[in-house]
């Protein structure tokens, strides 16, 4: 299939490059990949996907899955560029939380704890009740932690315990809290 959309492009591109077949055949290729598990290719071919020459319908799952892909592959400013976009393009859709909380591990991933701190807070005002919201308590302690404001780790892994007492982090809380408490 990837080879038969390379070739049908080159074919429409020799014809119409402003043709949103083209765009039409990259989303067909992407999500291809991306169903496939190949992330890196998935996002190089989600990035070539003119959105604007796309159905309304489609642009905000394009461009979250362009975000996501790049995480999978680990791209990460890419990843944050796409989530992004989704973002300010899509204030109002409901995989907004799972963007930021995304976003936010690109960005500790590249080390702008600012950066992934305001997403990972925006989380938790917005969306209290949110699948994200978990991880956003979570990944704010070790933040904090990795800051050395512990005073602050151990507030936020205690309100973790509080919201998701059934957390899988329950572990990891208690052993920070502990030595948060004793640093």
């Amino acid at each position: 299939l990837p080879e038969l959309i390379d070739n049908f492009i080159l074919w429409q591109q020799e014809r119409d490059d402003s043709s949103s077949n083209i765009d039409l055949a990259y989303v067909l290729q992407a999500e291809h990949l991306f169903n496939h598990g190949v992330f890196a290719p998935a996002g190089l071919s989600y990035d070539r996907i003119r959105t604007l020459n796309l159905p309304e319908q489609l642009r905000a799952s394009i461009l979250y899955k362009r975000g996501w892909s790049h995480t999978e592959a680990k791209n990460h400013v890419q990843a944050i560029k796409a989530f992004g976009d989704f973002i300010t393009g899509y204030p109002e859709d409901p995989r907004i939380s799972n963007a930021l909380a995304k976003r936010a591990l690109s960005y500790r991933a590249t080390e702008d704890y600012d950066s992934a701190l305001l997403d990972l807070k925006r989380i938790m005002a917005n969306h209290p009740d949110s699948e994200a919201a978990e991880l956003a308590y979570q990944q704010s302690a070790l933040i904090k932690g990795q800051l050395g404001e512990y005073k602050a780790m151990v507030e936020n892994y205690t309100t973790l315990l509080e919201k998701f007492p059934g957390s899988k982090a329950t572990p990891e809380a208690h052993f920070w809290i502990g030595w948060g408490k004793f640093e």
